[in-house]
């Protein structure tokens, strides 16, 4: 992870602070669930869909990377920063980009792609490589902090991000995250200070 003084990010990363609200891992538990037999070897997303993620616009811009991630979060914080992301949550996105990015260079040996865009109302990043994700639940239970294993890594992104959406197969994987440009209205009404009127 990167210090508050990485100058490849170009800003403070945010406090995780706000991380530690979710339950402890003995008030969750993991289910043991696996694929079915006839399910094993299948394409899966991490979300309940089914359907194949949409093609990133003709514009989308695109960094292939093997071993750099300061290149990789310098790629995300920029653009995304230039498209109007608010600074703590161009924090969020570094971060969630570089576990991911970690998790292509932690788990195959081919290079990966970034592929990031935006719309009128939220900066998409796309992590594709040639890694599968086996267990249907990661990223989606908190994880053991005492775990040598490791696997914090998509717990984390879940936690950063408004949307992350997986694709995984044979094929490699494409994980698909979202944040919102603006708060939504209940979130910024619900932060302003009540008068006590009833």
């Amino acid at each position: 992870m990167s210090s508050a003084a990485d100058p490849d990010i170009g800003a403070s990363p945010p406090s995780l602070a706000r991380l530690s609200a979710v339950p402890a891992p003995g008030e969750q538990q993991h289910l043991g669930l696996r694929p079915a037999p006839q399910d094993q070897g299948k394409t899966h997303s991490s979300n309940g869909a089914a359907r194949p993620l949409s093609d990133p616009p003709a514009g989308a811009e695109v960094l292939r990377y093997r071993a750099d991630l300061a290149r990789v979060r310098s790629f995300a914080a920029a653009r995304a920063a230039r498209a109007g992301l608010p600074p703590h949550r161009v924090g969020d996105l570094v971060i969630a980009v570089g576990e991911l990015a970690a998790n292509t260079l932690a788990h195959t040996n081919e290079p990966g792609q970034l592929t990031l865009w935006t719309t009128g109302s939220e900066v998409i990043c796309q992590v594709h490589d040639i890694g599968e994700i086996t267990d249907p639940l990661a990223g989606k239970l908190r994880p053991d902090p005492g775990d040598p294993r490791g696997g914090r890594g998509l717990w984390v992104v879940h936690q950063l991000c408004d949307l992350v959406e997986i694709r995984t197969g044979p094929a490699g994987t494409t994980t698909r995250v979202h944040l919102q440009l603006r708060a939504p209205l209940a979130a910024v009404t619900d932060s302003l200070p009540h008068s006590g009127l009833a």
